[in-house]
């Protein structure tokens, strides 16, 4: 029995061999070019590939040739849409409805409506979508597009409630995200739409149209400074969008400065018309600008990580505040065995064997970001008093359950120090100053809270840099050789040792690093 070569072609489709199913296809028609279903899935395949103009031609020949196929009518709907003729999509789309009210096909029938925007579009789209939550589809795509439909239809309320269940069950989507900070700002609720375009944004930090979104909030605080940031960063993702321009010259003018506004407005101009950007307005150039006027507020230190890891400018002295400590707040449980496990993590140990090398004897430790307490567990035999402090309410109260410390802090660990002046024998820090860059603060809160004498013992990541630079994968700082060595002067310290260690490991691979091991002055104030 000869085999079915359409069969063929369709086992490749579905088991991704695409080549070989195109192949398949165009052999169909080459023998019978009106073979409708060879027809419908090259045009299929062509539409997943990202070729709509081509997947229309094929699809519009399958439903003439097959014109009560839902299923033909419908992809025809899809690849139309695609191509922005949303007026022949609707029309298709609402034949496929007539045909076969699937909720796939009253889902996809409300998409035209929703980008087309005629009057009675928006209703038309909450109809065929409420139609399709009635049938049965619960999804998180039909909750995104509801939201975005009741919107449209002037329900607030409702748009900002279905909005919210897409997040629900899309809580990795940055669209979704974006949507209900739309429906959130559409209620004037400003403050709670700024923390959905910012998880947004935590989820793609790409994500152009919700970079302009907080712009817009921002700029409506009053917040200049950031709304600008936010939009260098939207123009360098988006350099042809002419409304990026348009609104930075607002925010400019506003700030008083008119001839980066004007500029700005010259480059709005120049997309529209299709002519180059003017070169007064490079990337490089607005970001060199932005970063002399760039404040150090929170908001604006959120910004510069951005900056640093978006366009490669100078790093931030350190991450924002209260970023590490959520963070360890959601890794609290299983830190400990992720990181002795799985990232073969031994600092702790290896700080504990260099104080019974120093030979110090029963010493009062202060533990910089002691994190669940695995360094305090490992001196407890040798410390007289363990204080631990550290950013994360959570990791500290991992530490609080080993029992093992005398007195545990949440808090910024340099203010800590500065409250305890010449209070210990021995300041350890294990694993923490890779989210401190400048380490100036906490060597000089250090040279006043440790004992004359007394001891700090560190882990850095070390790098081939001038002084301290960010991962921007891991958004960990590394730390020069050298500028330890010139802190360490600088602050009357003795270098007794700098011993090259592994950290952890990152992706199976070893992460250098060195154990660092200082003395302080033995007279009666540091240097």
């Amino acid at each position: 029995m000869p085999k079915d070569p359409l069969q063929i072609a369709l086992e490749h489709h579905r088991g991704g061999r695409y080549v070989q199913a195109e192949a398949g296809y165009r052999g169909v028609l080459e023998q019978n070019p009106n073979d409708a279903e060879a027809s419908h899935w090259l045009g299929v395949l062509l539409f997943q590939a990202g070729q709509p103009e081509p997947a229309m031609r094929l699809l519009r020949h399958a439903a003439s040739i097959r014109p009560q196929d839902a299923a033909f009518q419908f992809n025809l709907g899809r690849a139309l849409h695609d191509c922005k003729r949303d007026d022949e999509a609707i029309a298709v789309f609402e034949r496929a409805v007539e045909l076969d009210p699937q909720p796939y096909v009253l889902l996809g029938a409300a998409t035209p409506y929703l980008s087309r925007r005629k009057q009675g579009d928006a209703e038309r789209a909450v109809e065929l979508l409420r139609r399709a939550q009635s049938a049965g589809l619960d999804s998180g795509e039909l909750y995104q597009h509801l939201g975005l439909a009741l919107l449209l239809a002037g329900q607030v309320d409702q748009a900002v409630e279905a909005s919210f269940t897409a997040t629900e069950k899309l809580p990795k989507s940055a669209d979704a995200q974006y949507q209900v900070a739309a429906a959130l700002s559409a209620r004037n609720d400003a403050t709670l739409a700024a923390v959905f375009l910012g998880r947004a944004l935590e989820l793609d930090p790409n994500n152009a149209r919700s970079l302009f979104a907080l712009a817009m909030l921002q700029a409506s605080a009053k917040k200049l400074t950031e709304a600008e940031a936010l939009l260098r960063i939207a123009q360098s993702i988006e350099p042809n969008n002419p409304a990026i321009y348009q609104a930075l010259a607002q925010v400019l003018e506003a700030a008083g400065d008119k001839q980066t506004a004007a500029q700005a407005s010259a480059a709005a101009e120049a997309v529209l018309v299709r002519k180059p950007v003017p070169t007064a307005l490079s990337e490089s150039e607005a970001i060199a600008n932005f970063q002399q006027r760039l404040e150090r507020s929170p908001d604006a230190m959120k910004l510069h990580v951005l900056l640093a890891v978006k366009a490669g400018v100078a790093p931030p002295e350190q991450l924002p505040p209260g970023s590490v400590s959520r963070l360890f707040d959601r890794y609290a449980e299983g830190f400990d065995a992720h990181l002795r496990d799985r990232l073969q993590y031994r600092v702790p140990d290896q700080i504990a064997q260099r104080v019974v090398q120093l030979g110090i004897s029963r010493p009062d430790v202060l533990d910089l970001g002691c994190g669940t307490g695995l360094c305090g567990e490992a001196l407890l035999r040798i410390a007289k008093t363990l204080h631990g402090v550290d950013a994360s309410p959570e990791m500290v109260a991992r530490a609080r359950s080993r029992i093992v410390y005398n007195q545990l802090d949440v808090g910024d660990m340099v203010d800590v120090m500065r409250k305890h002046p010449r209070a210990y024998d021995l300041i350890i820090a294990g694993d923490v100053l890779v989210y401190v860059g400048d380490l100036t603060p906490t060597f000089e809160a250090t040279a006043a809270s440790l004992r004359p004498g007394g001891h700090f013992i560190f882990s850095i990541e070390v790098g081939a840099i001038e002084r301290f630079q960010m991962d921007v994968k891991t958004r960990r700082f590394v730390h020069a050789d050298g500028y330890v060595r010139r802190l360490a002067d600088i602050f009357g310290f003795a270098i007794l040792s700098i011993d090259p260690i592994t950290i952890r490991l990152e992706s199976y691979r070893p992460v250098k690093g060195a154990l660092v091991t200082l003395k302080a002055a033995a007279n009666s104030a540091a240097r």
